[in-house]
């Protein structure tokens, strides 16, 4: 075992020591003066090995290139809500009260008001989804379906529950009201008063409603008025 002295005078001897004030020993510099050329060319052995386990400062490291990516990415999005949609603005409020009002003047036209007036609200190649038996496609065709509600329920009126409008559509929830005195796809007048729910909604271009696609409860109208229309003779499954 070796004497607790010559450890204590190793620790003591591996303790760093001050840098001198003075000039430097020139023997310092022996263990480089044969590799300056290597150094200059970036041949040298050793610095290569420090390169290998020494990270590039100059080059972003992943982390910043993934932050980069999404905040490149989030206003990329941004910028993309901005533009307007090839298919549907996005309306002011302004314009969504306009457009809420213009389909209003349906239910007027429905609940005893002039039809010709839908020539300022309907636009003339109006597509109607689905077509109602006998309805011909565009405006003149959808003003054919509000003379025929208006002769099968003379006293026809819609009463509209909500309106929502967002961006180029207007969405309406009512509920009609009349009493049967016309011909009802087969259905003789039976002078019932009736009461449905319908649901519709449209598409509004260039100040004009464009689109619309409707639903009524004609369960509930046959229901009430105890009949039910003749099944077609001709038809035929198409799916």
């Amino acid at each position: 075992m070796r004497p607790a002295t010559s450890l204590w005078r190793r620790s003591a001897d591996s303790r760093p020591r001050p840098m001198p004030s003075g000039p430097l020993d020139p023997t310092l510099n022996t263990s480089l003066a044969g590799r300056p050329a290597a150094l200059q060319s970036g041949n040298d052995p050793a610095r290569k090995d420090h390169a290998m386990f020494t990270p590039d400062r100059t080059r972003p490291s992943r982390r910043t290139l993934l932050k980069a990516s999404a905040a490149s990415a989030a206003l990329a999005a941004g910028a993309a809500l901005l533009q307007p949609s090839a298919m549907a603005r996005q309306a002011g409020d302004g314009d969504l009260e306009a457009n809420k009002a213009l389909v209003r003047r349906v239910y007027v036209a429905f609940s005893g008001g002039d039809p010709a007036d839908l020539d300022t609200v309907i636009a003339p190649d109006f597509a109607h989804h689905p077509l109602l038996p006998d309805e011909n496609p565009g405006r003149e065709g959808f003003k054919g379906v509000v003379k025929v509600f208006r002769t099968v329920f003379p006293d026809f009126d819609v009463t509209l529950e909500d309106v929502v409008a967002e961006g180029d559509k207007v969405a309406i929830r009512g509920i009609a009201r009349g009493t049967q005195r016309g011909d009802l796809l087969g259905i003789a007048p039976t002078g019932k008063p009736v009461a449905f729910a319908v649901a519709d909604v449209y598409r509004i271009e260039d100040g004009m409603i464009a689109e619309g696609w409707h639903l009524e409860d004609y369960l509930s109208i046959f229901l009430q008025i105890g009949a039910f229309p003749p099944a077609p003779t001709d038809a035929t499954p198409t799916a």
